[in-house]
């Protein structure tokens, strides 16, 4: 609940979300959508990100532009969390929903490239969900991801102070 008060100042969040982390909510995708919009919503107000400019450095001491610099680089880590987190559920739970899509498109639209695409996906989704070391993968393809995230943030923000 204390991410629910993060995410909606005041209270204000709908009834949906309440039953949805509550898991009183019986529709499995459409919890899994509003968690993960309910998080990327969290780490949204928690991103704040400053640019220095020349009159600010010369107002502020060291310390100080230190400690901004290391919350910016911690709002720019759980940022790059949120969004391989969600790329992470999106290949756990809806690579097969992909596959539906591009099979509905293909007969909306009646391409057959659409349907290669499909067969694709299908096949990809279905073995990958057999597969027992998806979740292992699952996690070493998300810290992995995070720490690419961070060493590159690391190496901009390096090139930037200097």
């Amino acid at each position: 609940m204390r991410l629910l008060k993060a995410a909606c100042p005041g209270g204000h969040y709908t009834r949906k979300v309440r039953l949805a982390f509550s898991g009183e909510y019986n529709d499995d995708q459409t919890v899994l959508i509003i968690k993960i919009k309910t998080i990327l919503s969290v780490f949204q107000r928690l991103q704040t990100f400053k640019k220095f400019n020349g009159a600010h450095q010369t107002q502020s001491s060291g310390e100080q532009r230190r400690q901004v610099l290391l919350s910016a680089q911690r709002a720019y880590l759980y940022r790059a969390m949120a969004i391989n987190t969600v790329i992470v559920l999106y290949l756990k739970f809806l690579l097969l929903a992909t596959a539906g899509f591009f099979y509905e498109l293909y007969h909306l639209l009646n391409i057959d490239v659409l349907y290669w695409i499909y067969s694709a996906l299908k096949v990809v989704a279905v073995l990958f969900d057999q597969w027992p070391g998806q979740n292992l993968a699952l996690f070493l393809l998300w810290l992995l991801l995070s720490l690419f995230s961070y060493w590159k943030h690391r190496r901009h923000m390096a090139v930037d102070s200097q």
